[in-house]
């Protein structure tokens, strides 16, 4: 497995970084107990973080949408704003309002029973969860087969390059629909600036780390900064 991002990407924003894991071999089908007590861990986290704040993530939000803007990405909303969203929707359709004066009425017995991040598939909890978590987007791909080559390239925007087949236009906006029971092999792409450098570090660490545990699969991690642009897996 190999994943090359574009050298326009690292002379746009000189000091990005970029977290990678590379995992083979998993089993996403059905309920994973490890994933499903992370996701539920996480949505009290975030249930208790709105008791003093009205919204989820705000300044790193806003971050990402800056970053975005610097690579030519003119999305309103990235993977980060979505889960937040998603998340405040649902809290209000399990009955919660999200506003801190609402919040501070609830119990922290109710907050703990909240757990109300939608469920999609074990792969995609773990991520969104980790979203939650560390308030950074989290890219996962579907590496197929491994055969082909992963690329990052650059023409405007980023375009994420499975082989010759573009999967994401541009990078960094939704990659979760090709992420089904099926997957097996993933690329897990985390993207960071010397200001968030050891959040992306610990979200990769933590995050390859679960899968491991959780799928019982091989798993590498690689990063990508300064000059170093290419990952190239053993597995």
């Amino acid at each position: 497995m190999k994943i090359t991002v574009a050298d326009e990407i690292f002379r746009k924003i000189n000091d990005i970084c970029i977290g990678i894991i590379a995992a083979k071999g998993i089993n996403n089908h059905g309920c994973n107990k490890e994933v499903e007590a992370f996701r539920r861990r996480c949505s009290t986290e975030v249930n208790l973080f709105l008791k003093m704040q009205k919204d989820i993530a705000v300044k790193e939000r806003a971050f990402y949408q800056l970053l975005g803007k610097k690579l030519g990405i003119e999305a309103r909303h990235n993977l980060l704003d979505l889960v937040c969203r998603e998340y405040k929707d649902a809290l209000a359709q399990y009955g919660i309002k999200s506003e801190a004066n609402e919040l501070n009425r609830v119990s922290l017995d109710e907050l703990m029973a909240s757990d109300v991040l939608p469920s999609k598939n074990s792969l995609l909890d773990l991520v969104r969860s980790g979203m939650l978590k560390f308030h950074v987007p989290i890219d996962i791909y579907d590496a197929k087969d491994k055969k082909e080559e992963f690329c990052i390239v650059y023409e405007k925007y980023p375009i994420v390059k499975r082989g010759t087949e573009m999967i994401a236009v541009p990078w960094c906006i939704d990659s979760e629909a090709e992420i089904i029971e099926e997957t097996k092999n993933v690329w897990i792409v985390i993207v960071g600036t010397s200001d968030n450098r050891k959040v992306v570090a610990a979200t990769r660490n933590e995050l390859a780390r679960r899968i491991k545990s959780a799928f019982n699969c091989d798993v590498e991690t690689g990063w990508l900064e300064g000059s170093v642009t290419v990952f190239d897996t053993s597995i």
